[in-house]
């Protein structure tokens, strides 16, 4: 089974879809992500989607295994918006999007474990000072 979803809430263009493989009612972990045309508009925009999407791939790689959870697709927006953000993509901000009070009422365990600061990827790359024309 393939359990898909689009984001960018706050508009109806949808730069990407990362799929989430389920089988037996557990993720496998594993993902496909797409990028829609418009993601590859500026370089800008290609970068800040792709730091997104591939957040939503470490996600799911850390619930391989576990069984489905109804209603996670808003904490894993959160943790993904909130990366975009620090990262300084600046037209969306996760915190004006989602209630976080909420979310670690919850999911208290994925609101930890879902942080960006978890991922090794985002503990080794240096992403300032980055300027785009």
């Amino acid at each position: 089974m393939i359990t898909q979803y689009k984001h960018n809430r706050h508009s109806n263009t949808f730069f990407r879809k990362v799929e989430r493989l389920c089988g037996a009612g557990l993720y496998t972990g594993s993902s496909n992500m797409y990028f829609n045309e418009t993601a590859f508009s500026s370089a800008k925009r290609l970068f800040y989607t792709m730091a997104h999407e591939f957040n939503h791939v470490s996600q799911h790689a850390l619930m391989a295994g576990t069984s489905y959870i109804k209603g996670l697709i808003e904490l894993q927006e959160y943790h993904a918006y909130n990366y975009q953000h620090y990262l300084g993509g600046l037209e969306v901000n996760s915190g004006s999007l989602y209630n976080m009070p909420n979310l670690i009422r919850t999911f208290p365990d994925q609101f930890k474990s879902f942080h960006f600061t978890n991922f090794g990827w985002t503990k080794t790359v240096k992403f300032s000072p980055i300027k785009f024309n």
